[in-house]
């Protein structure tokens, strides 16, 4: 048997290599809420050097109540044929499976050299499931998670723990949802009113905006309006005074054009008393 002999420099390098290669942060900060039962908390950790293919999904699924859960990858929101990866927590493992078909025996684990995940955990606490891990965003034979394009996902929780069984009907057990992970970190952030409680965000904010600022002109016309039919209105009465012209708001702009003068007002008010 022969023995490949490396240099301490190869050696080194080798080393320098993989201690370079990205790894999740400590905590993951963006999160897509899938419904109300279910939210994934990520981070898109890009290649690095660029062309590398080496990047990551982190991700941390979070689904309401104690069952076995899964998350896939899917070219088309269909089950079959795809991969996806599932938590099983009475076996405390998470790992790739080839879903094969419909039936729980044609959901298998994938090839021992396919089950490449990283950081892998799965707890339960609380009332909640959490499901750990970091998957390559690139892989031979396998549909690339894209860090900008919509990535499409379909999930699943069972009603127990064990055995892998068939997941039940309706969106709080599977379902399909899509992810721009570059556009979500490009959104704006959202925007409160002073309770606290409305949000909104990107277009809906500035529709809100616009709708604020005709609001503003449109009182602002109807105060005008107001103004001048109290001028014309005082002024003939009143002996000795001279009736101020008003002009009507352009209300095709948008704007106020003029506005009768609240000193004429006052002094028709003094000759009326």
């Amino acid at each position: 048997m022969k023995f490949l002999k490396l240099s301490s420099a190869t050696i080194l390098s080798f080393a320098a290599a993989a201690s370079a290669a990205p790894s999740c942060p400590s905590t993951l900060d963006a999160s897509h809420k899938v419904n109300d039962m279910i939210t994934m908390y990520y981070a898109i950790v890009p290649s690095d050097p660029a062309d590398a293919d080496n990047g990551l999904l982190c991700a941390r699924m979070e689904y309401e109540g104690d069952q076995w859960v899964g998350l896939g990858i899917s070219a088309d929101g269909k089950m079959v044929p795809s991969r996806a990866i599932i938590g099983l927590p009475d076996d405390n493992s998470v790992r790739k499976y080839a879903l094969n078909g419909m039936s729980p025996d044609l959901v298998v684990p994938a090839e021992e050299d396919r089950q490449t995940l990283m950081d892998t955990s799965i707890v339960q606490s609380d009332g909640m499931t959490t499901m750990s891990f970091a998957r390559m965003l690139v892989e031979e034979d396998e549909i690339e998670i894209k860090a900008s394009g919509e990535n499409i996902f379909i999930y699943a929780r069972g009603s127990a723990n064990s055995p892998l069984a068939y997941h039940g009907g309706g969106d709080e057990h599977r379902g399909v949802f899509r992810v721009d992970f570059k556009a979500e970190e490009e959104a704006p952030p959202p925007v409160e009113d002073d309770a606290g409680d409305v949000a909104t965000t990107g277009a809906t904010a500035a529709a809100a905006a616009a709708a604020g600022d005709a609001t503003t002109v449109a009182a602002t016309a109807a105060a005008a309006d107001a103004t001048s039919t109290a001028a014309t209105t005082a002024a003939p009465g009143a002996e000795g005074t001279t009736t101020t012209a008003t002009t009507a708001p352009d209300t095709s702009s948008g704007h106020v054009v003029a506005a009768s003068s609240l000193m004429a007002i006052s002094l028709a008010t003094m000759f009326l008393v």
